[in-house]
C-alpha cells in the first residue's frame, strides 16, 4: 500500500482502502480502479491523499490489484451472511467488512488464475 496525494493520482490506479468522508461514509470502495471521474470527485470532496495498491508489493500480482465490480458485489453478498450478527453500520466493523470483501475477492481472482 502506498499513500498518494490526490493531485498525483492517475487513471488506472487501484484503491487499497475505502475513501471516506469526515462522517465515515464510504465515498469510493477499496478495489476500485480509478478513472478521471473518481479523481475529479476526490478533489471536489477535498480528499488530500488516498491509499493505492503498490506495484510490485510483496504478494501482489497483476490480477490481485484489480477486482471486477461484479465479483466484489457477489463477494459482499456471500460475506453478508457471515456478518449477519455484526453491526456493519459501525465504522470499525464497516472497515473490517470492506477489507474482508476485498481480500476474499482478490483470493478468488488469484485462485482462478492459478487453477
Amino acid at each position: 500500500m502506498t499513500r498518494i496525494m490526490t493531485n498525483q493520482l492517475e487513471p488506472g490506479m487501484v484503491l487499497d482502502e475505502d475513501v471516506r468522508n469526515c462522517n465515515g461514509n464510504v465515498l469510493i470502495r477499496a478495489g476500485t480502479e480509478l478513472a478521471d471521474k473518481h479523481i475529479r470527485g476526490l478533489k471536489m470532496w477535498g480528499i488530500d491523499d488516498v491509499a493505492v495498491v503498490s506495484e510490485g508489493a510483496a504478494g501482489d500480482d497483476s490480477s490481485a490489484g484489480t477486482v471486477d465490480e461484479a465479483l466484489l458485489e457477489a463477494t459482499r453478498q456471500e460475506l453478508s451472511d457471515r456478518f449477519r450478527h455484526t453491526d456493519v453500520g459501525h465504522d470499525a466493523m464497516a472497515m473490517i467488512f470492506d477489507f474482508a470483501v476485498t481480500h476474499w475477492a482478490r483470493q478468488k481472482v488469484q485462485r482462478s488464475g492459478n487453477g
